[in-house]
């Protein structure tokens, strides 16, 4: 059997720790990420979204102070999938962010251009301390793996809140999103960057990061997140 490091280390921990499906919790072979019954039924929202906004296509908002050109993602925050992104935020699982980074670098591997940075939203070092990890770097790392573009976990700084953004209102969010997230010491002057988060909501965060990497010089943003919730009414 020929299985690369990786894989020989996958199916050791699963002998102690059996492998579960981050979405139903279901058992799965040491091998996968997710179930085929829970990948069958989450939901992509991609033909429903503006290709290069993001949002809804009946709220599309190109021309309306949008700094990304492109948005990219996987599933609608909703069921399974959200799910799924609770187990990466909970720390129980990171499987979910291993099968969306490979869903998103297929199809950031379509694209003509050839991006140079990788960037992961920034998570403040208390929180990261608690958590263990940044679940946007989970995914950040291996879409760098696939598409062998470095990642600069520097570019963007945050400082620490208490507040919540998802629980925050739409304009709470854009206000705390503008107070926490500052430029960082790169050199991004003329750079194709990827913006890599977990979930887009109102997308006052990427888009705010967005507007920064461009401060910075960067010549064009694209961001690629898990799941989208912009299919909620």
């Amino acid at each position: 059997m020929n299985l690369n490091l990786n894989s020989i280390s996958r199916f050791a921990l699963d002998i102690f720790y059996p492998n579960r499906c981050p979405c139903c919790n279901g058992f799965i072979s040491y091998d996968k990420y997710i179930c085929e019954d829970c990948i069958q039924s989450m939901q992509d929202p991609t033909d429903k979204l503006c290709k290069f906004c993001g949002f809804a296509l009946e709220r599309c908002k190109c021309g309306q102070g949008i700094f990304y050109d492109r948005a990219f993602t996987c599933y609608t925050y909703d069921g399974l999938a959200r799910k799924g992104v609770l187990s990466l935020k909970n720390a129980s699982s990171l499987n979910f962010g291993y099968h969306v980074a490979n869903i998103l670098s297929e199809r950031i591997k379509n694209e003509v251009i050839k991006y140079d940075i990788i960037v992961p939203i920034p998570m403040h070092i208390r929180k990261k301390l608690k958590r263990g990890y940044n679940q946007a770097e989970v995914i950040a790392l291996e879409i760098s793996k696939s598409l062998n573009v470095p990642i600069d976990k520097n570019a963007l700084r945050v400082k620490y809140s208490s507040n919540v953004q998802h629980k925050l209102s739409k304009k709470d969010r854009i206000l705390n999103a503008n107070e926490i997230y500052y430029a960082g010491k790169s050199n991004l002057k003329d750079k194709y960057i990827i913006l890599i988060d977990d979930i887009m909501t109102t997308g006052s965060t990427l888009n705010v990061c967005s507007n920064i990497l461009h401060s910075m010089g960067a010549k064009s943003v694209i961001v690629a997140v898990a799941t989208s919730d912009q299919l909620k009414t």
